[in-house]
């Protein structure tokens, strides 16, 4: 599969979760439950020709640290689970996203490999 198939394929499982919405680039919106991935490096992997696609997918949470803890509290599973059928998920991290008229949303960033 492609990089950019790989990224539709994982914007697709994320969008097929209750309350996320899946984008395969950056949310047009930022809202809670959008969640959008970006390619984050293609490392070779030991023989010839063998990749490491790193990916990150980006999810909004909520707008106060309170609600976005419950919020993915509540998801990350079903998001890693998603995500588990293309990619492995070696990491989450809280985020904050610096919007022009909602101020800081609060999300997570997880990042996913998958050889290719």
């Amino acid at each position: 599969m492609s990089l950019s198939g790989d990224r539709a394929t994982l914007a697709q499982a994320l969008d097929a979760l209750p309350d996320i919405t899946g984008y395969d680039d950056v949310s047009p919106m930022l809202n809670v439950g959008d969640a959008w991935v970006r390619r984050a490096g293609y490392d070779a992997a030991g023989p010839p020709g063998v990749f490491n696609a790193s990916w990150k997918v980006f999810v909004v949470t909520g707008g106060d640290p309170g609600s976005a803890m419950q919020f993915l509290d509540a998801h990350l599973a079903p998001i890693i689970d998603a995500i588990g059928w293309h990619a492995y998920t070696t990491a989450v991290r809280p985020v904050e996203f610096q919007t022009p008229t909602a101020g800081i949303l609060y999300g997570a960033e997880i990042t996913a490999e998958r050889e290719s």
